[in-house]
């Protein structure tokens, strides 16, 4: 996948208080969520809340939106470009795709 960035982090915390999430997962888990944007699009295409939210990360706007939920010492800054270097080798990922014939 091309252009993967951070765009935000929320602790915990802020998680506890956000709508949608299942409280009792967060309370086993304890983690913090990572959001990472995936394939930079035009700003044209999206509205002026959906650029700010890519704005504040210092990135263009992305088509795919993607939460992971993080230990607190995962934390990467905002902005971060993710390539296959942020892994070590014998690290296991899970990867999922579309197929194109």
């Amino acid at each position: 996948v091309l252009d993967n960035d951070v765009i935000r982090y929320k602790s915990a915390d802020l998680l506890k208080n956000s709508h949608g999430f299942d409280k009792k997962f967060l309370r086993q888990k304890n983690n913090n969520a990572l959001v990472v944007g995936s394939l930079n699009m035009n700003y044209i295409n999206y509205r002026k809340a959906y650029n700010n939210l890519f704005s504040e990360a210092n990135v263009p706007p992305k088509r795919k939106l993607t939460r992971f939920f993080v230990t607190p010492d995962a934390f990467i800054d905002p902005g971060t470009p993710l390539n296959v270097s942020h892994f070590n080798v014998g690290q296991f990922i899970d990867v999922q795709a579309k197929t194109y014939f």
